[in-house]
This record gives structure tokens, C-alpha cells and sequence, in this order.
């Protein structure tokens, strides 16, 4: 199995190395399922078990005692103010910043994703959630989806995480008809890999799904029905916080930061951090759901899982809310393998 693991990590590190053309690789005996869990907003100290004590976690505490965590992932950052595009870009396609393309939102064919690797080397892959980037790259990537978030957001002047804007798949890539949700979004997208895992139970041949939740990106409206919520006093006030950023860092007025007045108070800072932590709740217990469905169909001992989050975010910390800019909590994610030969309860700190 190790062997096995091996062989699918660096058919995934040549795409991460910038491969220019795509072709099968040797044969692989019972190839590893792979699962990507993809978080949105997600900064690193956002895991009980990777030492926050105010936040539950208990699915993501899991993983991280199932397997080998990155305790220094970061990202790169981007140049405009969706930083969620271009981080998903580069992991997609192994592109590092200045090599992307609009900024992420577009990715050539002559830059290949890792789903188009796999789907070559005989992978049923699926997709379900967000996808930042084009249709076309898409279609190219995933033989089947559903719940598909084409954009950046659930804004909340059409209803925000609890009236999503999704699509079914579309074989022939055009996604001219869409449908709009009734609950919140984290369900549709959990439901669709459960589905789909559902389906694969009496299959052999391996699958790469590639899960992308919305959560904890605002709007924060989080739901309580699942077991837990937070309030401000249940939270602690950043060291590094701040009511303004000391300077103008030319993205002061963006999107993000517009979330809450200036000068911030130490009071709405702990309501805002309550509500993000409700919202990482919220999406570790559909993560939950779909690691239990793995074992109920016996998939969970031949699949390799990766989580991570795409990008990171102040939430009060030095006067800002957002991602745009290079600050720890901006660029720091949570990155974590487990599966077949991959050691278990581990932190590597490269």
C-alpha cells in the first residue's frame, strides 16, 4: 500500500512540478481512492487538535490523528481581492502565482490539474461546491458533479450559504440552467459526495472527488441545529489586535474589510470571531459525514484523504477582517494527508 501511495504522490508532484503535456503513467494495482476537502477562508489555527482549545473540531481532529499534518503550509497569496481564485489555481495546476493566468480564474489546457491527470491514468473523478475558475477547465477536469458553485460566494443579497446558486452536471459544459437552494450549502455539498460515494460502493476502479465547501467564508450566518455554536465570551481576543491597520496597505476599503466599521472595537471582533468559528463547526461535522459514509462502504482503508484550506483570514487581527495581504493569518492553512502508508499522528514543520 505504501508502494502504492508512492507511486500516486508523485504522479501528483509532476503536476506540482509544471507538466507541460498529459499522458498515462504505468499501471498501478489497486490505485488508492483519492478525497480532496477543500475549506474556504480556513486560517491555520482553526483545529482543536492542532492546539486551539476554543474551537471543536472533533472530524478534523481525526484526520490530523490519522495522519501526517503541514504545520507550515502557507499560500502566496494573489493580486486581486478573491484570494480563494488564484490559491486554488496554483493547487489545481501546480502554478505557482506570477505564472497563472488572470489571476487564476482561467487555467489554459497547456496547464494541467491534478483531476486531469488522474481522470488519464483511469480515475473516475467528481467535483461537488465551489469552483473559482472556468467551465471549460471544468469539463476537462471531472467526468461527473453535482451541487456545482460556479463563483466566489454565496452573497447575501441573493440569500447568502442558505439559498446557494448550484448546478447539476452538465455533460456538455455550459451550465446554462442553475437552481437555487433552500437550506444551507455545506448540506448540498456533503449530500452530493455522500451520493456519489454511495454509488462507487460496488466499484473497484478508483476515484478522485474533490469536495469544496464554502464554509467559513461569509456571510457568517452560521446554523445551530448541528450541535454547536459560539458565543463572544466563548472566544479570545487576538494578541495582535487592533482597532485599525497602522498604515494603508491599499486594501482597506475591499470587500471583506467593509464586513464591520472602522475603527474596530474589541466587542465586535469577538462576535465576528464566535460566528467563524461556528461556521468551521458546521463544516467539520458535514466533513464528518462524508468520513463516515467512507467506512460504511468499506472505501475509508484504500483512500487517501488531503485537507486543506484555501486561503486564510485576519478576523480582527492587526485591524483587518480579510485575506489581502501577506500576514500569517492570511496565508497559514491547515494541510493534512492520511491514508495508506502515510504515518499516522504526525506534524512535519516544513
Amino acid at each position: 500500500m505504501k508502494k502504492n501511495f508512492i507511486k500516486t504522490a508523485l504522479s501528483l508532484l509532476s503536476v506540482l512540478a509544471g507538466i507541460s503535456t498529459l499522458t498515462a503513467q504505468n499501471k498501478i494495482e489497486n490505485k488508492p481512492n483519492v478525497v480532496v476537502i477543500i475549506t474556504d477562508d480556513q486560517r491555520y489555527h482553526t483545529i482543536h487538535a492542532l492546539g486551539n482549545n476554543e474551537i471543536i473540531t472533533p472530524n478534523m481532529d481525526k484526520l490530523v490523528h490519522a495522519g501526517t499534518s503541514f504545520t507550515q503550509a502557507h499560500i502566496m497569496g494573489g493580486l486581486s481581492g478573491a484570494i480563494c481564485c488564484p490559491s486554488r489555481a496554483m493547487l489545481l495546476s501546480g502554478r505557482t502565482l506570477f505564472n497563472l493566468h488572470e489571476d487564476g480564474i482561467y487555467i489554459p489546457e497547456s496547464d494541467i490539474t491534478f483531476p486531469e491527470l488522474f481522470r488519464a491514468n483511469g480515475y473516475t473523478t467528481f467535483e461537488t461546491g465551489k469552483w473559482h475558475q472556468d467551465k471549460a477547465t471544468f469539463k476537462r477536469a471531472f467526468d461527473y458533479a453535482d451541487n456545482i458553485l460556479f463563483g466566489g460566494m454565496n452573497p447575501p443579497e441573493t440569500g447568502g450559504q442558505y439559498r446557494p446558486k448550484l448546478y447539476h452536471f452538465d455533460n456538455s459544459g455550459e451550465y446554462k440552467d442553475f437552481f437555487w437552494g433552500d437550506h444551507f450549502s455545506s448540506i448540498y455539498f456533503a449530500d452530493a459526495a455522500i451520493d456519489f460515494l454511495v454509488q462507487q460502493k460496488n466499484n473497484n476502479d478508483p476515484f478522485l472527488m474533490y469536495v469544496a465547501f464554502t464554509s467559513p467564508h461569509d456571510p457568517r450566518t452560521p446554523p445551530t441545529w448541528y450541535g454547536h455554536s459560539y458565543k463572544p465570551n466563548d472566544v479570545s481576543l487576538p494578541v495582535n489586535f487592533l482597532p485599525e491597520h497602522p498604515f494603508d496597505n491599499g486594501e482597506l476599503v475591499i470587500r471583506d474589510e467593509t464586513l464591520l466599521p472602522f475603527p474596530r472595537t474589541k466587542e465586535s471582533v469577538k462576535v465576528e470571531i464566535a460566528k467563524y468559528y461556528s461556521m468551521i463547526s458546521e463544516v467539520d461535522y458535514q466533513i464528518g459525514r462524508i468520513l463516515q459514509k467512507l467506512k460504511e462502504t468499506g472505501k475509508d482503508k484504500n483512500t487517501i484523504i488531503v485537507f486543506a484550506g484555501d486561503n486564510g483570514l485576519n478576523v480582527g487581527q492587526h485591524g483587518l477582517l480579510g485575506k489581502q495581504n501577506p500576514y500569517e493569518c492570511s496565508i497559514r492553512v491547515p494541510l493534512i494527508f492520511t491514508g495508506p502508508g502515510i504515518p499516522k499522528n504526525k506534524r512535519i514543520n516544513q
